[in-house]
């Protein structure tokens, strides 16, 4: 560089003189500013409303969740032949963490709807490995726990 004194109205990149790189030397571009209150997602919602708590996203969080856990616990059947009712646990946790994050937070009535999709999801996924077997005593009693176990896990994710 050749250190000639820059003239404050430099608009080239390069120095007249040498062609030395000015572009670190010259005033950085003010940061366009982010007002949060008019910004508004695609959704065409404005943003504050989509922070807010909704039963409607918490409801679609446990289905989903409840769908993960019941493709996962077929999966597990369909890639191994053994039937572990027990996994139905894991459909609860699933439905119960979805729901509440869909929701941005728990609720004692997404909890409820948590466990009842968790049930109702756990029924459809020991229909599918048992088939229509599942009147037996011994499963039975395995179904019952894992039943149970589920829609109590759900509800006390989503709801707290």
């Amino acid at each position: 560089m050749c250190r000639a004194p820059l003239p404050p109205e430099v608009a080239s990149k390069t120095c007249e003189h040498c062609g030395a790189d000015l572009s670190r030397w010259l005033p950085k571009p003010p940061r366009p500013t982010l007002d949060v209150e008019a910004s508004v997602v695609s959704t065409g919602a404005p943003a504050a409303e989509l922070a807010e708590p909704s039963i409607e996203r918490g409801v679609l969080g446990a289905a989903v969740g409840a769908f993960a856990g019941t493709a996962v616990m077929y999966g597990f059947y369909l890639a191994t032949s053994f039937r572990f009712p027990l996994l139905g646990v894991g459909t609860g946790i699933l439905t119960g963490l979805l729901a509440k994050k869909f929701n941005r937070g728990g609720d004692e009535k997404l909890g409820m709807i948590a466990a009842v999709v968790a049930t109702l999801s756990v029924v459809g996924s020991l229909y599918l490995i048992y088939g229509s077997s599942m009147t037996q005593t011994e499963i039975l009693v395995l179904n019952c726990i894992s039943l149970a176990v589920s829609a109590r896990v759900a509800y006390r994710l989503a709801a707290r």
